[in-house]
């Protein structure tokens, strides 16, 4: 096999997975900068903290679900029926997720977020168990400005 041809395949094998397809491909919502400081200011008066990080944030139909960062305790993820901006949390999941729990955290949001969009369970399921490990990339939670 030749030097390019093996270079070519070493490439192909260790470049990032960015452009692979995963559940939250569609519903990844990038927030623009002003998007992304009115979010964190309101939940960050909400829950009485004096930060929040927007880490990620999907979406399907009205349903929002934000992964963010409060800087007093494990990252959070949070579940919108509605516009987060003038609408309270359904519920919220935090903590570590192994690979093999992917199907019980579907499960569990369809439990604990009634009439959440199946899609966007398998979405939240897949990032908390696979997606946060991987390295961050726009599309998930970079500025759209």
């Amino acid at each position: 096999m030749s030097t390019a041809v093996t270079v070519l395949l070493s490439l192909m094998v260790l470049l990032p997975t960015a452009a692979q397809p995963t559940p939250c491909n569609e519903m990844a919502r990038p927030l623009r900068t002003e998007e992304r400081r009115k979010l964190a200011e309101t939940l960050a008066r909400r829950f009485q903290v004096p930060q929040v990080d927007i880490l990620a944030r999907f979406a399907s139909g009205e349903w929002t679900v934000l992964y963010v960062d409060m800087h007093e305790s494990d990252e959070v993820f949070l579940f919108f029926r509605n516009d987060p901006l003038s609408s309270e949390q359904v519920t919220e999941w935090s903590g570590a997720a192994r690979i093999d729990e992917q199907r019980s955290i579907e499960e569990w949001s369809i439990k604990n977020a009634p009439g959440i969009p199946r899609r966007l369970a398998k979405c939240f399921a897949w990032y908390a168990t696979m997606g946060r490990a991987q390295e961050a990339t726009p599309s998930l939670n970079g500025s759209n400005d």
